[in-house]
């Protein structure tokens, strides 16, 4: 008969969960030949058990800890690094190491009572070194566990290591894969006999030593390198016999050390060590995130330092939807920790309160800011003939009261405005940008339904938001706008009429949209094409930078045709670093009605200032006569029947100009 002990912390119900999916359901099925009972024992909390109080006079200063590492040299125990000692004997004893003790001592009372072997488990162990796919392999491993437990000698022996962290020099492995082991540290995982859950019993009776129950135990079988607990040792009247197995059985999470299970087992630490890993590099493990979620579930958000500060970021739980998302549309649930683990979004947004990132605000602040004393953008009527100008100059611009030419009808406005267009169209789904998570390859594009956009724009308090950027403009709205005259000499049209198979067909005008902190990070147009852009509400600011290289700290990995910009900051994160100081850089203030003028090859960058809380626009990219022989040149290379059509078209539209 075998009966087994868990001790786990009521307020940590993720192990707990782990302990009972991956372990003791392993048990709810008989094993040939083994009984197996088990029960979870409340463990004692330090945070609050006024017996575990810190003990001082368990710190080493720098001649104790040379002491210590003497003596260890003497004994042949293994060298333990420096830095690594410092940490266990350079410190007191914290009120978790005393809550330890008092629960393992609460365990051997309970074994003590019992005339059969008991299995005494930490909540942060598990049966494997390496990251299993699915819980039911964990439970095996298990039921293999307690199977070797139950043929192990019956007599000669107290405690059995079914994990250790072995310093001291073991004795000779016997035939039947145990081994007398030396000096042993780590009680996560061991075995008492009736004999040794009656020594341990009453050595508990006679209260916390004050150092670590990792330190007393070993002590009883092994000299220790601290002749303070050398000393409470040998006065404690109790002599352990202890057996190991020759392989560890359990193993400690914090422990491991390959790939994903070194992350796993931060994630599981205890409150004792506090060197926890950053929340991000915990992000990084997409196998992390599948097991621990389908282990703990909703409350899997709530496990160490380094988990609990990611959960309480929406970035960490964003990074997890795009990593464990089986495909690219995403229903928004009220935020993105409520997404990825399914909480209702109504008892979400009763949860929480929402409120703008800090970082965002700084940023909009910021941008504001450096507008004041930039170069900004000249200024024309959008009628004006003074245009052509600028677009011969190759410089940009601002159109203003571009609406007067943009819409057929004025009342249409209200059909642009945000509160219109999440009416309107509800549930068609659009393309929205990530501006920060290009993660090892994945699309930086998510599909959502512009219902579910415009909750989540409502909802969202992280620093880099989506932004809507989709490139089929709905039908409807297309029939109730017309091109500026200034940009009706257009030939992408008439391109794409003589070769459909043109890429411009698909993306070259788009519908935007986006909250406060949304926008556009540095970029250059593509196809060697100019851009117009114009605003139905809110507030944006610009930074834009004259052709070649890019402004500083925007790293460019070019492609034919291209300049793809994947790690250059968002826009919001450019602003903050407040990156205007170049003297070739131009900014820019767009209120509604203006339109932007963006010549080929100008660098930019937008940011969404959300002053009426969306911020809504229109753009397009053209090739006209100022700027096709660039355009065919740049198409000439990677889209050569591209090119002649472009010249085709330029061709006949000369034509036609000469006859007139």
């Amino acid at each position: 008969r075998v009966h087994v002990i868990v001790i786990s912390l009521r307020r940590r119900q993720d192990r707990r969960t782990w302990m009972q999916d991956s372990c003791l359901r392993a048990f709810a099925e008989p094993l040939d030949d083994v009984e197996v009972t088990y029960e979870v024992l409340d463990a004692v909390d330090g945070t609050v058990d006024q017996r575990c109080v810190p003990q001082a006079g368990w710190q080493l200063d720098s001649d104790g800890l040379d002491a210590v590492r003497r003596r260890m040299r003497e004994l042949g125990y293994s060298p333990v690094p420096e830095k690594e000692l410092a940490r266990f004997y350079g410190r007191p004893c914290v009120p978790a190491e005393a809550a330890c003790w008092y629960s393992h001592s609460a365990a051997w009372e309970i074994a003590a009572k019992r005339t059969d072997l008991t299995i005494i488990l930490e909540d942060d162990c598990v049966s494997s070194p390496i990251l299993l796919p699915r819980l039911d392999m964990y439970r095996a491993r298990w039921r293999g566990v307690v199977q070797a437990v139950a043929v192990a000698p019956p007599r000669g022996w107290d405690i059995l290591f079914l994990g250790r962290t072995a310093l001291g020099p073991d004795g000779p492995p016997s035939g039947d894969g145990l081994l007398v082991p030396g000096f042993s540290s780590c009680l996560h995982a061991y075995v008492l006999s009736p004999a040794g859950a009656e020594k341990l019993a009453r050595l508990s009776r006679q209260g916390w030593p004050g150092f670590p129950a990792d330190d007393a135990v070993p002590a009883l079988f092994a000299r220790h390198m601290r002749d303070d607990v050398a000393s409470w040792a040998a006065s404690s009247g109790v002599v352990l016999r202890p057996l190991a197995f020759t392989e560890d059985l359990v193993f400690q999470l914090e422990s491991l050390t390959s790939d994903e299970v070194l992350w796993y087992g931060c994630l599981w630490r205890s409150d004792i060590d506090c060197d926890q890993p950053r929340w991000k590099d915990v992000m990084a493990q997409p196998g992390l995130w599948q097991v621990i979620l389908r282990a703990a579930g909703s409350e899997g958000w709530c496990i160490c330092h380094a988990w609990r500060d990611a959960a309480r970021s929406e970035l960490g739980w964003r990074y997890a939807w795009l990593r464990l998302a089986s495909d690219d549309l995403l229903r928004w649930r009220g935020s993105w920790r409520d997404t990825v683990v399914g909480e209702s979004g109504e008892m979400a947004l009763k949860r929480r309160k929402v409120a703008r990132s800090e970082r965002v605000t700084n940023g909009l602040r910021s941008a504001d800011v450096m507008l004041k004393t930039a170069r900004t953008l000249s200024r024309i009527p959008c009628q004006s003939r003074s245009f052509a100008h600028f677009e011969c100059q190759s410089l940009p611009c601002i159109l203003e009261n571009g609406l007067q030419e943009f819409l057929r009808d004025p009342k249409d406005v209200k059909s642009w405005k945000w509160t219109g267009l999440e009416k309107d169209f509800q549930t068609v789904e659009m393309t929205c940008h990530l501006q920060a998570d290009n993660l090892d390859g994945k699309s930086s594009t998510v599909r959502m339904t512009v219902g579910d956009f415009g909750w989540y724009s409502r909802t969202q308090t992280e620093e880099d938001p989506l932004y809507l950027f989709e490139p089929s403009v709905p039908q409807r709205l297309k029939a109730q706008f017309n091109t500026p005259q200034a940009f009706a000499g257009d030939l992408v049209p008439d391109v794409i009429a003589l070769f459909p198979e043109f890429s411009m067909a698909s993306e070259r005008e788009w519908l935007l949209a986006g909250p406060p902190g949304s926008g556009s990070r540095f970029h250059v147009d593509p196809h060697g094409t100019a851009a117009w852009n114009i605003l139905l509400q809110g507030r944006k600011i610009w930074a834009l930078w004259p052709p070649g290289d890019p402004p500083a700290g925007v790293p460019v990995r070019e492609e034919i045709g291209l300049h793809d910009v994947p790690q250059a900051p968002s826009a919001l994160e450019w602003f903050l670093r407040g990156g205007g100081e170049e003297k070739d850089l131009y900014m820019a203030e767009q209120r509604v009605g203006d339109i932007i003028f963006v010549p080929p090859g100008w660098w930019h960058c937008v940011l969404n200032m959300g002053d009426d809380g969306m911020t809504v626009a229109y753009t397009s990219n053209v090739i006209t006569a100022s700027n096709v022989l660039h355009a065919a040149e740049v198409l000439r290379v990677y889209d050569a029947p591209a090119a002649a059509a472009l010249m085709e078209v330029f061709r006949r539209r000369h034509q036609e100009s000469d006859s007139e």
